[in-house]
């Protein structure tokens, strides 16, 4: 789903200039953006401010004067939507990149995102810097500084490290000493410092690549976020864990708020249902002055929420209720299909920046902001798969799903819901809150649930 994309992920504003600097698969993902911004119809040019070998499938022009690339990309870019471009090709095969400055000049010429390695590092996962490097244009838009997965928990020496003498004094530890964490964390703030002096008004990108070779993934992705955070003169505007070479290449995306990383979490109100056991709309029915749904709606409004998107029914009258600027309102179509489809059409719509997403039922208006809170502060401690309330041991609702569930989810159809997910995890990726309020297990569904809403709350 394209909410997983590393185009996504990254809230490109194109034509955007994107330098990639660092090590660990720079190119892979500089290929994977390239392929999803031309399938969401974007034009990209691939280039370096170094030297890097020609990507392969794309069409190469080889011109060291500016006009004259501008001239034969201009006509390329009528018909194509990719290109790479360089001075010429090296004797050992690398392309020779182009200055700094001329980047700008194709930028605003051919209205494209240029995506630019601005670093090399000999196809290691890490590296110490020279005083040239990295070369990154000033109109940069975003920095994406890259480290290899690999890195992480490997004895730093010359064979994961890129000059591992300059690395060790630039992050301050003991060559051969493992690289922690902490350590990944300082090597990324060595890397942005270079970086911002050049392009000092860029949005900055940490990605741990190859995130496959992470064996506690939410884990590593805390002591890196927390590690980023410690030191609040600088940290990035996200972390991203990716793995470069799959079609849904983001697997968490932690974004900063409050001068931390954390998890992002929207929220999804479902409420295309047909009130078949009730008869009439259940949602428009009143409580307390106001319809269920909107009691429902400000609950989560109250829990402070920055994403909502409600699914409903086709002419069902209940945009008319909402008037939140934040709130999105999508209508689904195959309602009738079944919850799968809502689920669906609301995870295609929610930010892309999430790391989970709770998904809430309408005819809950009992369910507090606090609930709320308490599943979204357990989650970004955790980023446990799932994470759900549940009163006297049975399972309630609303359920948050981490975006590593997400893929799963769209696969779902008819009547199946997230119990079809969480019934194929392992048991120590959920975590079910106990609560004494039984409003996690009550809905408004029939007319007997009406009538006690009324009398007893």
């Amino acid at each position: 789903m394209d909410k997983l994309t590393f185009f996504k992920s990254l809230a490109i504003n194109p034509p955007a200039i994107l330098s990639f600097t660092g090590a660990g698969g720079k190119t892979t993902l500089i290929m994977r953006l390239a392929t999803e911004m031309n399938s969401a119809g974007l034009k990209t040019l691939l280039t370096t401010t170094t030297k890097f070998y020609p990507p392969p499938g794309i069409k190469l022009f080889l011109t060291a004067d500016p006009k004259s690339a501008a001239y034969l990309l201009g006509e390329h870019f009528l018909n194509n939507k990719a290109a790479v471009l360089g001075k010429q090709i090296l004797p050992d095969g690398k392309i020779e990149g182009l200055e700094p400055d001329i980047i700008a000049f194709l930028r605003r010429e051919l209205g494209v995102s240029v995506l630019v390695e601005a670093d090399g590092a000999k196809g290691l996962p890490i590296k110490g810097y020279a005083v040239y490097e990295p070369v990154v244009p000033s109109v940069t838009d975003i920095i994406v500084t890259v480290l290899g997965a690999d890195a992480l928990g490997a004895f730093l020496d010359h064979k994961i490290a890129h000059r591992p003498r300059l690395l060790a004094e630039q992050i301050n530890i003991a060559a051969g000493r493992l690289l922690t964490e902490k350590a990944l964390a300082a090597a990324y703030k060595n890397i942005f410092r270079l970086s911002l002096t050049q392009a000092p008004l860029a949005r900055t990108v940490s990605v741990l690549n190859k995130a496959d070779l992470v064996k506690q993934t939410a884990s590593s992705a805390l002591a890196l976020a927390a590690n980023l955070s410690a030191d609040t003169s600088f940290i990035p505007d996200s972390l991203l864990f990716a793995e470069g070479q799959q079609s849904d290449p983001v697997k968490v995306a932690l974004t900063r708020r409050n001068n931390t990383l954390t998890a992002a979490v929207s929220c999804i109100l479902l409420a295309a249902g047909t009130s078949s056991r009730m008869g009439v709309d259940k949602l428009a029915l009143l409580y307390n002055g106001k319809t269920i749904i909107e009691h429902s709606l400000n609950n989560i409004l109250n829990a402070g929420f920055k994403d909502i998107v409600v699914v409903t029914r086709p002419h069902s009258g209940h945009e008319n209720l909402i008037k939140e600027s934040q709130i999105k309102i999508i209508e689904n179509r195959q309602y009738e299909s079944g919850i799968a489809s809502s689920l669906i059409a609301g995870l295609q719509e929610i930010d892309s920046r999430a790391q989970g997403v709770i998904f809430a039922l309408a005819d809950q208006p009992l369910v507090t902001p606090d609930i709320y809170k308490q599943l979204i502060e357990t989650y970004q401690k955790s980023l446990k798969l799932v994470v759900g309330p549940a009163c006297k041991g049975q399972r309630g609702n609303p359920t948050l799903f981490d975006r590593r569930t997400w893929p799963s989810l769209m696969k779902l159809s008819g009547d199946e819901g997230g119990r079809v997910i969480i019934a194929k995890l392992p048991p120590e990726e959920i975590s079910f809150i106990e609560t004494d309020l039984d409003s996690v297990l009550f809905d408004v569904d029939t007319h007997e649930a009406y009538i006690k809403l009324l009398n007893e709350h």
